[in-house]
């Protein structure tokens, strides 16, 4: 993720916070990431995150909502409204 803007430029000469931040997911994130492609629906994304992790779904639509809330919070992805297309 590259940290643009005057603000960034700010903190990276004076507070020495680096221009481009690397991030690591976790197995699950990774899953839902790759898996997010403009045709996959939520709906489709936690099918696939079951059929990965088929001991853990009780907790798979959480997972999934939060980390796509997170990615939309923090601008990598937006989420269509498809009654609206």
């Amino acid at each position: 993720m590259e940290h643009k803007g005057f603000y960034n430029r700010i903190a990276q000469k004076f507070f020495k916070k680096p221009r481009v931040s690397h991030i690591a997911l976790d197995k699950y994130g990774t899953v839902v990431w790759q898996n997010i492609n403009g045709e996959n629906t939520i709906a489709d994304i936690v099918r696939i995150m079951e059929e990965t992790f088929p001991d853990e779904t009780d907790r798979t639509l959480d997972r999934v909502v939060t980390f796509t809330v997170t990615l939309r919070r923090t601008g990598f992805i937006k989420i269509s409204d498809p009654s609206q297309q």
